[in-house]
């Protein structure tokens, strides 16, 4: 119901209350699709390289950043859906194979390699086959800590970020590999962070309270001079690599002649 509420409040419900007509739907029977129960899941990220581009004697390479997403979320009104995807469907938005959706293009063709699937009340969006694959058979745990499982009792939404396993996942490749400083600011930030974690709890009628952390490797240490001292390290590396730099350069006086005194 909040996504409703909210298009009212912004005045655009009328314009998408129009758009809707051709499913047969309104705003209302929009908002009873899901049940509000959500899921997201990001994880294994990397960089990958996707070619070596040569133009002109000079070469570099083209890297892309990839990571397994999964999305979960419980159907409220089975029927309304159904007429949704219906529609969706007709129009060749999407061919439905059994449970599975597949997003076409105008001409029919499949856009892209990742899987929408329904499997009773529940609506899956995995990144590729052999996650959505892995997520069914649950072959592939996702095991939270449990001081993130007690943040999330009786709590309405709460989000997770392993900051160190993202991290870590970061191939080295990707640094500069003549920046040595790049490499030990990285190897610092996996020392110094945990994770972070932001929640909201029930509305009380009148607020719902937020609550945000940033929970360092270290709890035996004070967070802030923690924090402090990471970014005093960021802030010499930074400066040690300016003079490198600075001091590698060489001017040439034809280009850039000495500057000459005038009265």
């Amino acid at each position: 119901q909040v996504i409703p509420d909210f298009i009212k409040e912004s005045g655009l419900d009328a314009l998408l209350n129009l758009g809707l007509m051709q499913t047969g739907m309104s705003l209302d029977d929009f908002g009873k699709i899901f049940k509000g129960d959500f899921a997201l899941v990001v994880s294994d990220f990397n960089v990958e390289t996707k070619r070596e581009v040569v133009n002109n004697n000079y070469s570099h390479k083209e890297e892309e950043p990839k990571a397994k997403v999964l999305v979960a979320a419980r159907i409220g009104d089975k029927a309304t859906f159904d007429k949704l995807i219906a529609f969706a469907v007709k129009e060749h938005i999407l061919v439905r194979n059994g449970n599975i959706l597949i997003p076409v293009d105008a001409e029919g063709k499949e856009k892209s390699k990742y899987i929408i699937a329904i499997n009773n009340d529940l609506l899956t969006f995995a990144s590729d086959s052999s996650l959505y694959a892995a997520y069914q058979s649950k072959a592939q745990n996702i095991a939270l800590p449990e001081e993130i499982k007690n943040k999330a009792k009786d709590k309405p939404f709460i989000a997770y970020f392993d900051i160190n396993k993202f991290l870590t996942g970061i191939n080295e490749n990707v640094l500069d590999s003549t920046d040595s400083e790049a490499k030990k600011i990285m190897d610092k930030a996996k020392s110094t962070f945990k994770y972070i974690s932001y929640s909201i709890s029930n509305l009380d009628g009148k607020l719902a309270k937020a609550e945000g952390e940033l929970v360092l490797t270290d709890s035996n240490k004070n967070s802030l001079a923690q924090i402090v001292r990471f970014i005093m390290y960021g802030i010499n590396a930074g400066m040690s690599t300016y003079k490198k730099y600075r001091d590698s350069a060489q001017v040439d006086s034809t280009v850039l002649p000495d500057p000459v005194l005038t009265k």
